[in-house]
């Protein structure tokens, strides 16, 4: 099991889509002057008179960077979730992915926001180090108050060095089109995780009446009264978001998954290999 896309069990398993030495053969192309003469396929030179090199899939590892959103909305404990809330589940789906990297002789990393940077563990290779980059997500760390927009600008510089990139959030975003745009500059692959809660679902459950809400992210607070249609005009426009939201990723070359927080182990197994994102 490995992450896709290119799934392997071992190193050199794993299709590339850069072309070059390897073991598989890709097709042929028009010689060009400074190709490997023992490229040429003798075969096609004899029927067509005019040389053609070999072209094989190469062999290459991956590298894998996991980025967790650490912001305030992350933070926040819902008694309902078993895995200890958003951020409980995120710590628990990137221990798993990364498991499933190393597996695949991927090199992997992770980085959580502290007060004001990207705060990277190791790049390591192999099961046996998995510890190390579990041992990296349980150190104490300043909150921060860097949004997620601001995390992923921080955290360029690695992220356009992966060949798969994952962005482990609940996508609380001031604006979806302007805090997404770094990501067009990615070269790898995209897995946009966006972890869902009950709150998320429902934060306006307490009842019908008179409340002050607080933005966790801004602190921001907000008078309003709480009656059907609020509760229905809440519910169309987070449909409206999260349709924005998959745009966005699409548009940039990535892959949405939604998961909530509260889904059991299995639950969580199944959701990520039915979505594409293990196999």
């Amino acid at each position: 099991m490995g992450l896709t896309p290119g799934l392997s069990h071992r190193q050199g398993e794993r299709r590339s889509r850069h072309k070059g030495p390897g073991l598989e053969f890709a097709g042929h192309r028009p010689y060009r002057e400074g190709d490997d003469l023992r490229h040429i396929d003798a075969r096609v030179y004899a029927r067509l008179r005019v040389p053609y090199t070999r072209e094989f899939l190469a062999d290459r590892q991956m590298r894998v960077a996991i980025l967790i959103d650490a912001s305030a909305s992350m933070m926040l404990a819902d008694g309902s979730a078993a895995s200890g809330g958003k951020i409980g589940f995120a710590h628990k789906l990137a221990c798993l992915l990364s498991l499933a990297g190393l597996g695949s002789g991927d090199l992997v990393e992770m980085g959580l926001a502290t007060h004001t940077y990207i705060d990277w563990s190791q790049a390591v290779q192999g099961v046996a180090r998995a510890e190390l980059l579990w041992g990296f997500l349980e150190q104490e760390r300043a909150d921060t108050s860097l949004s997620f927009a601001q995390q992923i600008n921080l955290a360029l510089p690695h992220l356009r060095m992966a060949h798969i990139v994952v962005l482990i959030s609940d996508f609380w975003l001031e604006g979806i089109e302007t805090d997404l745009a770094k990501l067009g500059e990615l070269k790898g692959h995209l897995y946009a995780v966006q972890i869902t809660s009950a709150q998320d679902e429902a934060p306006l459950a307490a009842g019908q009446g008179q409340y002050v809400l607080e933005d966790v992210e801004t602190l921001r607070h907000i008078e309003l009264t709480i009656d059907a249609n609020l509760i229905a005009a809440y519910q169309h426009e987070l449909a409206l978001y999260r349709a924005a939201l998959d745009e966005q990723i699409a548009c940039h070359g990535g892959q949405m998954v939604r998961l909530d927080d509260a889904l059991s182990d299995e639950e969580l197994m199944r959701s990520l290999i039915t979505s594409g994102l293990l196999a």
